[in-house]
């Protein structure tokens, strides 16, 4: 069972909304439906709905001003809240607490405010491909069952630079 499928959207046009968030792409790659996330808890969205992404990169940036509410010292998830209540949650890898912190550099700590397109941390990708069973980041909006749609891009993105989930309230 997927709760929160119905809230992904084609355009603007097949929703009614009072606002519109922009959220940037917290990190480089190629962006890819949640469905290929290597875990139950996201295709059956439990943490909501959002993509995977194909890690490029080396750094997670804030993808928009918020607050950071959890980043453990081993760095595999990361929970943000924005001043408009948006909750979104970004889990680099699969597993990843494995690693126990090696081969990231945080940041950022909890109860941080960040200003959008701030680090938050850097990660060695090379370590995550050879060690976990999954170098996918999954980027879920936490609350999005009180959203009235999410329209994702599917596409390359370069954090901070490109939109990667278009929030409709």
């Amino acid at each position: 069972m997927k709760p929160f499928l119905g809230r992904l959207i084609d355009s603007e046009d097949s929703v009614e909304f009072k606002k519109h968030i922009a959220i940037a792409a917290p990190v480089n790659g190629k962006v890819c439906t949640l469905d290929n996330f290597p875990s139950l808890l996201y295709t059956q969205r439990l943490f909501g709905e959002g993509v995977a992404i194909e890690l490029s990169g080396y750094q997670v940036v804030a993808p928009f001003d918020c607050t950071v509410e959890q980043l453990p010292p081993t760095a595999e998830m990361i929970r943000l809240k924005s001043a408009q209540g948006i909750r979104m949650q970004i889990q680099l890898g699969l597993q990843t607490e494995v690693l126990m912190g090696n081969g990231f550099r945080l940041y950022a700590r909890p109860g941080q405010k960040l200003r959008r397109g701030e680090a938050l941390l850097d990660f060695n990708l090379r370590k995550m491909k050879d060690n976990l069973k999954s170098s996918l980041a999954a980027v879920t909006i936490l609350n999005s069952n009180r959203l009235s749609g999410i329209r994702p891009h599917y596409r390359q993105v370069i954090a901070n630079e490109d939109v990667l989930l278009d929030l409709y309230i």
